[in-house]
């Protein structure tokens, strides 16, 4: 007899199982696969929509001119497309990023992001006035945007640790493959299909972006699973114990006794009403016999193959001697802690005595269908209530504290003017098109930035990767590449001066968002990269909704776009200042944060000192 078995034998407390080491290492996992495993999954799922969605973003150049063609609309009018769907992305980001994302979960966003995504493209075929295109090309669109890709950004961060940077890098090349692929493919079918029929045939095609959504599992599914798995254990070793203390002859003179009474077991059952006898039906396979003394009922069930210790390791304890399957039920006079649930079945033993058992069965089944009922209208209840109690989580759930942190401010003043770099694809085939150049020519010169964007995406993989250069020291060098490029847009005239331009644009212009998820850990970390994101798509929608008016302000008084270009390239040349300025702020709040907690370290010697 081991140490644990004599102590159970003397009434002493048996140790605990989770202090066991391999238990307890197994609770140090969450059991989440990461960096691998399912997290490429979910990355090529994030991969795919973005194909999708970058392509129809891209391609709005195409429609813009299609646009100006239909409803012979000025630039102003029709640059307010840009200006709605900015705005709205923000507010929508914001909202999905703060309160939706924590309590639907990423999965049901995205799914709900796609639905929208193909709806605006759908509808859009069916508007004839340019306020009714707007609002679906702008305000759904920005909706299934704002739920289609940064929940999937947030997810991929959960999943990797180490690959975290090339799984984020490796997601953001659909964005290439999709500028590379769409629009020719826009292009094509706005010559064969018109505008109307385009954007039917895109709608349709944006309906795959579902079964990648299906792919976005959450990592709380691997966290419950590995409890379940954890608990299972747990419960095995506790049969264990409980086995090997019914080896070492415990209760062995109660067990006697209750062998020794079996054969009279039917004569004593009207003297105890409180005990309930479940009796399994009878089956080919399945012999049922009764057993029952001093308030302990056995319903034995022989099968072959089946091992007593398995479901039940008390009853396994118990029927030591005897054949079968037992489940053991104690009467509430000799148990405290086993609970008896009078079932139906007792009938098939007390019908004959007790005249009401059958109804009491009847109305048992009636109380638990109507439990499932219930049950049903309160998760719908619980769903509705939900949704409703979202406006109110909003308020509650912003983070406001990300703000007292310089660098924050500092990424949020970068964001501002940032995203300023996508323009120039978007302005790109107007401007091509007022010098001479045709629409098919157009379109390649999207096709080659869609190309280039592709390489350009690989090398910030490897690079990030590497460590060579860190994402904001990357994404600053070019900007200024960009920005000066963009102030002799006034001197191309021909396709191969535009081809040039392309290029540029294609390795430089996808650096900034390749990398922004990585910047955002790189100033506020993976905690709060939900919160960020969230704020910068608000800060971002903001500043666009503005820009784009602005910007269509300035060609209809210039009558060119070489001066909306020249603005661009100021953007561009400010987001690189703020870039540069995030070691020196960063070495300040490290600053004063070791002051802080110098003071607050004194104050608590202090206290101390004062107590003693």
């Amino acid at each position: 007899m081991n140490k644990e078995e004599t102590q159970f034998m003397n009434g002493d407390d048996v140790p605990n199982l989770e202090s066991k080491p391999d238990v307890t290492h197994v609770e140090k996992q969450d059991g989440v696969p990461r960096d691998g495993g399912w997290g490429w999954v979910v990355v090529f799922g994030t991969f795919f929509n973005y194909v999708l969605l970058s392509g129809y973003i891209k391609s709005s150049g195409l429609f813009f001119v299609e646009l100006l063609q239909k409803f012979h609309a000025p630039a102003t009018q029709t640059t307010l497309l840009f200006a709605v769907r900015a705005a709205t992305y923000s507010i929508a980001g914001f909202y999905v990023m703060n309160v939706c994302l924590d309590r639907f979960g990423a999965r049901k966003l995205i799914l709900i992001g796609g639905s929208l995504m193909s709806l605006s493209a759908i509808l859009s075929s069916l508007a004839n006035e340019l306020a009714s295109l707007i609002c679906l090309q702008s305000i759904l669109l920005a909706m299934g945007h704002a739920m289609l890709i940064s929940p999937g950004q947030v997810l991929v961060g959960q999943y990797f640790d180490k690959r975290r940077s090339l799984a984020l890098s490796i997601s953001e090349l659909g964005v290439s493959i999709g500028n590379f692929v769409i629009p020719p493919l826009i292009s094509f079918l706005l010559q064969q299909y018109a505008l109307s029929g385009t954007l039917l045939l895109y709608g349709g095609i944006c309906l795959n972006s579902l079964p990648a959504a299906i792919l976005h599992r959450p990592t709380s599914y691997f966290a419950k699973r590995h409890l379940r798995q954890l608990r299972h254990r747990r419960e095995d070793e506790e049969r264990d114990v409980e086995g090997s203390r019914c080896e070492n002859g415990h209760r062995a003179e109660r067990f006697s006794d209750v062998r020794k009474g079996s054969a009279s077991a039917d004569d004593d059952l009207e003297s105890l009403s409180d005990v309930v006898i479940r009796v399994h039906p009878s089956r080919s396979d399945h012999d049922a016999s009764k057993h029952e003394e001093n308030g302990i009922n056995l319903t034995k069930t022989t099968k072959s193959g089946h091992n007593a210790s398995e479901r039940n390791p008390k009853a396994a304890c118990e029927s030591n001697g005897v054949k079968g399957h037992y489940e053991v039920k104690y009467s509430q006079a000799d148990s405290n802690d086993e609970s008896l649930t009078p079932t139906p079945s007792t009938d098939l033993i007390q019908k004959d005595r007790n005249p009401s058992v059958e109804e009491t069965a009847a109305g048992t089944d009636d109380k638990k269908r109507g439990g499932k009922s219930k049950q049903r209208c309160s998760s719908g209840r619980s769903l509705v209530k939900r949704v409703i109690d979202c406006p109110k989580a909003f308020i509650l759930l912003i983070d406001l504290s990300l703000f007292r942190s310089p660098v924050f401010c500092l990424f949020m003043l970068y964001v501002t003017v940032s995203n300023i770099v996508s323009v120039p694809v978007d302005y790109l085939p107007a401007l091509v098109g007022q010098n001479d150049v045709t629409e098919s020519q157009a379109a390649q010169l999207l096709s080659i930035i869609g190309g280039l964007d592709l390489l350009c995406r690989v090398a910030c993989c490897g690079v990030t990767y590497s460590g060579m250069l860190s994402a904001s020291t990357l994404t600053l060098v070019s900007y200024v590449i960009l920005a000066i490029v963009m102030q002799f847009v006034g001197f191309m005239t021909s396709f191969e001066h535009f081809v040039a331009l392309a290029v540029v644009q294609g390795l430089m212009g996808s650096v900034g968002q390749c990398l922004f998820p990585v910047l955002v850990i790189e100033f506020v970390g993976v905690e709060r990269m939900a919160k960020c994101i969230g704020f910068s798509q608000l800060v971002a929608g903001a500043s666009m909704a503005g820009i784009y008016p602005l910007l269509g302000y300035i060609r209809d008084i210039t009558g060119s776009y070489t001066a909306v270009y020249h603005v661009i390239g100021a953007g561009m040349l400010l987001s690189a200042i703020f870039l540069a300025f995030e070691r020196p702020i960063r070495r300040l709040e490290t600053k004063q944060q070791q002051r802080y907690n110098q003071s607050v370290t004194v104050e608590d010697q202090d206290t101390y000192h004062i107590q003693q």
